[in-house]
C-alpha cells in the first residue's frame, strides 16, 4: 500500500488483537500485516509459504482471523465504498442494489456442517451470497454452504445489506430468486425485480444483472477467493472484504484516468480514450521532471500543432462511441519520447 492508500484506513486497523485489552506491545506494524493478508488474497499461497519480507506467517494469520470476525474488514470495505461513492456523485447510501450467489470449490479444509453440494453447478463447497450498488461496490456478503437455496441466502444477505442503507427501495435479481425471496422484500418494502434472460441459447449481457457479475470477475481476480480454504466461512468473507478493499483504495488514490475518460466520452476506462488519457497523462508526468530546452520546447509545440485535433465521437445505439487511436497521435508522442530520452 502506498502512504495515501495507508492513511485512508489506519484509524480502523485495531492496534491491539482485543478491544480494550492491554499486552505486550505489538512488534510488527500494523501496515506490514495488512500488505501480508493482501498479499496471500491475491496471490493465493498458503500461509507457511508467506514470503520472509512480511511478518511470521502465523501472526498475519491471527490477525486476519481477528479481523474477519469481528468485522474489522468489513467497516474498512464499507468506509472505502462510501468515498467512492462520494467521489463519484452518488449518494453514500445506496437506494439500488443487485444480488447473486456463485458457488466455489472447497478444498478439503472446509468441513461438513459449512460444506455442501449445489446441484444446479455440480459443485461441492460453499456459496457467496452478495449484493452490490449500481456501482458494482460490495454491500452485503453472506458465506454459506452450497446446498443453501437462494431464497434462504438471499434473505440473510438482504438483512445486512437493510443495516447499512436505509434508503435500499429496489434489489435486482435473477430467476433464482423465488417467491419467499420476492415476499420478503416486499415486506421490507423493497422492490425485487426479476431480470431474466433474453435469450436462451445465446448469450446476452442482462440488463442490470451484469454489474454483478463484473464484481465477481474483479474479485475473482484474487487467487484466494478462486477456492474456498477456510475452516470457518466468516474468514472467507473477511477475504472478499480484504479484496474489494484493495479494489476501492486503489480507485480512490488514482481515480483521474477513469474520471477523465467517463467524463470525456461517457464510458468507462475501456477502449481508444482511455489509452489516450493514460499516454498523455505519463507524458505530462515525464515533462514535469525532465527540463527541456528552449528549442526543444519549440520543437515539440511544431509537432503537437502538426497533429489534427481528435475527432468527436460518433453516436451507435445511443452512446458516444470514442474514435480510434490516430497515426499522428502515436508520432506525436514517439517524437516526445525521443525527445525525452535523448536527455536522460
Amino acid at each position: 500500500m502506498t502512504d495515501e492508500e495507508w492513511d485512508l484506513i489506519a484509524d480502523l486497523v485495531p492496534v491491539y488483537s482485543g478491544g480494550g485489552r492491554m499486552g505486550r506491545p505489538a512488534v510488527h506494524a500494523r501496515r506490514d500485516i495488512v500488505n501480508a493478508i493482501f498479499y496471500v488474497a491475491a496471490t493465493g499461497c498458503q500461509w507457511r509459504a508467506l514470503p520472509a519480507c512480511y511478518p511470521n506467517w502465523n501472526t498475519v494469520h491471527r490477525y486476519h482471523l481477528t479481523w474477519s470476525r469481528d468485522g474489522t474488514w468489513e467497516e474498512i470495505c464499507d468506509r472505502l465504498r462510501i468515498l467512492v461513492r462520494e467521489m463519484e456523485g452518488h449518494d453514500p447510501e445506496p437506494s439500488a442494489s443487485v444480488i447473486d450467489a456463485r458457488s466455489v470449490r472447497g478444498a478439503a479444509t472446509v468441513t461438513s456442517p459449512s460444506r455442501g453440494y449445489d446441484a444446479g453447478k455440480k459443485i461441492s463447497g460453499r456459496k457467496a451470497f452478495g449484493i452490490v450498488d449500481t456501482l458494482g461496490l460490495l454491500v452485503a456478503i453472506v458465506v454459506v454452504a452450497a446446498s443453501v437455496s437462494d431464497n434462504v441466502g438471499g434473505i440473510a444477505t438482504v438483512e445486512k445489506a437493510r443495516t447499512k442503507s436505509g434508503r435500499l427501495t429496489k434489489i435486482f435479481c435473477d430467476g433464482g430468486f423465488k417467491r419467499s425471496f420476492v415476499a420478503y422484500c416486499g415486506g421490507a418494502h423493497i422492490s425485487a425485480e426479476v431480470v431474466s434472460k433474453i435469450y436462451q441459447g445465446r448469450f446476452e449481457v442482462l440488463p442490470r444483472r451484469w454489474v454483478v457479475e463484473r464484481t465477481w470477475s474483479w474479485l475473482m481476480n484474487n487467487r484466494r477467493l478462486q477456492i474456498d480454504y477456510e475452516r470457518d466461512p466468516a474468514v472467507t468473507e473477511g477475504f472478499i472484504w480484504a479484496a474489494h478493499s484493495r479494489l476501492l483504495l486503489r480507485r480512490l488514490t488514482q481515480p483521474i484516468t477513469a474520471w477523465i475518460a467517463r467524463s470525456r466520452y461517457g464510458q468507462g476506462t475501456d477502449g481508444p480514450c482511455a489509452l489516450r488519457v493514460r499516454l498523455g497523462e505519463t507524458l505530462v508526468f515525464v515533462l514535469e521532471r525532465v527540463p527541456l530546452t528552449h528549442g526543444d520546447a519549440i520543437s515539440l509545440s511544431r509537432t503537437r500543432n502538426a497533429t489534427p485535433e481528435l475527432p468527436a465521437p460518433r453516436r451507435h445505439r445511443g452512446h458516444d462511441v470514442p474514435p480510434p487511436l490516430a497515426v499522428p497521435e502515436i508520432h506525436y508522442i514517439s517524437c516526445v519520447i525521443t525527445s525525452v530520452v535523448s536527455h536522460l
